[in-house]
């Protein structure tokens, strides 16, 4: 029941305090593709919007760009939510790495809604300034070729 629910907890009209914009700065790691910016300051400790998508079993070697893997939330049942094909504007967030920032802003912080529902959302670790890039770590692993490991 809560993989259902996490699946369709997608708000219906965008969220206010966030806009998907192109990334036009050449030296950008996703120049020339989308990001997510804040429309307003959005402060520390703020928890933006929900990451929304499908709720499925993990597979073994399954890949995605938008595959966020719920850990401990449903004993020895390995979950993703893939917001590949019906997410919200949470996957529009870049990794930090390269972008010019020397840190993440935001991270995702796994929940249990008041019925006890599992919920992933995005939540501020430092003031974001209107305008300003939201970023994340994706986390070493999600870069195979690479030697990062947080």
């Amino acid at each position: 029941r809560w993989a259902l629910h996490v699946a369709l907890r997608a708000p219906p009209a965008p969220h206010s305090a966030v806009r998907i914009e192109a990334i036009t700065r050449v030296d950008h790691p996703c120049f020339q593709q989308r990001g997510l910016f804040a429309a307003e300051a959005l402060s520390a400790g703020t928890r933006v919007l929900r990451y929304c998508g499908v709720a499925k079993l993990r597979l073994v070697g399954d890949r995605g760009d938008y595959l966020f893997a719920l850990k401990d939330f449903c004993g020895d049942i390995d979950i993703d939510i893939d917001a590949g094909p019906a997410g919200n504007e949470s996957r529009f967030i870049n990794d930090y790495r390269n972008t010019g920032s020397a840190q993440p802003n935001v991270q995702f912080t796994q929940a249990r809604s008041e019925t006890g529902e599992a919920e992933v959302w995005v939540e501020v670790l430092k003031h974001i300034a209107e305008s300003e890039e939201i970023l994340v770590s994706y986390g070493g692993q999600y870069f195979s070729n690479s030697d990062d490991s947080d």
